[in-house]
């Protein structure tokens, strides 16, 4: 059941107490956080960037997706009770193991970006 934009989180469920690191606020990281949340866990989003999006922001223009639409929807995933950390490498500016001691990491990716030489 998809949780409208006006805000009404009926089908959110209780909290379970569990903290889930998501790597990336591309379009799945994004859809990953989301429904996390709506499942009652306290998803935190790590993004590199300064913003959240990924390709969405990033490769698309204004004119096939305009910045405020998009600027909206993440407003309602983090209405939804996401958390997101800017500017933030995991790897080197926080470690994967440092993550792991403290919530569990989910690393979500589906769009090309940039090549870190793994096969």
């Amino acid at each position: 059941m998809r949780a409208p934009s006006s805000g009404c989180w009926a089908c959110r469920k209780p909290p379970t107490g569990k903290r889930i690191a998501v790597i990336g606020a591309g379009p799945t990281g994004l859809a990953c956080a989301y429904y996390l949340a709506l499942l009652g866990h306290e998803a935190v989003v790590y993004e590199s960037n300064a913003m959240a999006g990924g390709m969405l922001r990033y490769a698309l223009p204004d004119y096939r997706l305009p910045k405020d639409a998009l600027d909206r929807e993440i407003g309602v995933i983090e209405a939804a009770g996401v958390k997101f950390v800017f500017n933030t490498v995991v790897g080197r500016d926080v470690m994967l193991n440092d993550l792991a001691a403290n919530m569990t990491p989910c690393s979500c990716r589906s769009a090309p970006g940039k090549s870190r030489g793994s096969t």
